[in-house]
């Protein structure tokens, strides 16, 4: 079972009491990081396992500050980031910078921490996604966060992989609210895609009638 297959394997197939049996067998396993070095809580938030979060947020500290972004324990970020500013801006193990996944898992505290202590709000993650703070809050229709994003100075330009604004991502939610705080601070309509599609076209692909009444708008 220590194996990363035989935690991923359970992970998907959704057995969490048996993962749970296992890490109460053997406790060190609360520890596991996988090749990535991304930890066992943290791979629980990705594959959107609330029961074995909780359990292993019960069972086990200290958090690092990616865990703390993504729990949303803002006290702790900023603990952090008073101890060592450096952490503003760096990287996950799988590429993601505390403000990136403060936005993605939709944690408004630590993302206006990370925000006010100078936190870089254009800074891409290191992967192929190519993902800014941005990016992941539209894509997660936080519209707070990407309310303190964009006034924060965040593009709302920025691409992320295959050329995909923030803009395009509103319009295939169909979110009205982010299209026109997007749009507010100069999103771009004609912005296309590396396969040639408009936020327009995303729009109309989910039959998005609010949005494309908003992006037929006059500027």
């Amino acid at each position: 079972m220590e194996s990363q297959q035989a935690f991923y394997d359970l992970l998907k197939e959704g057995k969490t009491e048996d993962i749970i049996r296992i890490l109460k067998r053997d406790p060190s396993l609360l520890m596991f990081r996988d090749s990535n070095g991304v930890s066992l809580l943290l791979l629980s938030f990705y594959f959107g396992n609330k029961i074995l979060a909780e359990f292993i947020l019960s069972c086990r500290s200290p958090l690092d500050i990616f865990e703390a972004a993504v729990v949303g324990n803002d006290d702790l970020v900023n603990e952090f980031i008073a101890s060592d500013p450096s952490l503003l801006n760096a990287f996950s193990s799988d590429g993601f910078t505390s403000l990136g996944l403060s936005a993605y898992f939709n944690r408004p505290a630590c993302a206006n921490v990370l925000l006010e202590k100078g936190a870089n709000p254009n800074l891409p993650s290191l992967n192929s996604f190519n993902v800014a703070p941005l990016h992941s809050a539209v894509a997660s229709r936080a519209s707070e966060i990407t309310q303190l994003l964009l006034r924060h100075g965040a593009d709302p330009n920025a691409k992320q992989q295959k050329g995909i604004t923030p803009l395009h991502s509103a319009a295939h939610n169909g979110d009205v609210e982010i299209t026109v705080l997007l749009l507010k601070h100069g999103a771009d309509r004609g912005s296309l895609t590396e396969d040639g599609k408009s936020p327009m076209d995303m729009a109309k692909e989910v039959n998005a009638l609010e949005v494309i009444r908003l992006l037929e708008q006059q500027p």
